[in-house]
């Protein structure tokens, strides 16, 4: 039996129930062989080709008291992608908790797409 997640924030519907421990295992192996192979991304590659996203638009949102990515990791790659914007919860650190997927679900919004494939002017 999964164990019930208690949402992300208020009006975003029901959250659907947490695999079972057999399935937490599994995923558990496969985010440490990601992690023990640094994504298989070299040192520092991330903020060498940073100007690869220079017109692009993102946002950064990052747990003050995240030691899995410090802050700032986050700081440094905002200092070298121009047009994002870091985002730093207090009092929240690598989980997604209540403070972190508010922070998401604004930032996702604020992508919302009009017609055109654009960001919208009013998602402010």
């Amino acid at each position: 039996m999964g164990v019930r997640n208690a949402g992300l924030a208020a009006g975003h519907g029901a959250v659907a129930a947490v695999p079972g421990p057999q399935v937490c295992a599994r995923v558990g192996r496969l985010v440490t062989h990601y992690v023990c192979h640094n994504a298989w991304l070299e040192d520092g590659s991330l903020l060498r080709g940073a100007a690869a996203l220079a017109e692009i638009p993102g946002i950064l949102v990052n747990g003050r008291f995240d030691f899995q990515a410090p802050v700032a990791n986050a700081w440094e790659l905002n200092r070298a992608w121009p047009r994002a914007e870091l985002v730093i919860v207090d009092d929240s650190g690598h989980a997604a908790d209540a403070a972190i997927s508010e922070r998401l679900i604004r930032a996702t919004e604020r992508f919302a797409m009009d017609g055109h494939g654009r960001a919208s002017d009013d998602a402010g």
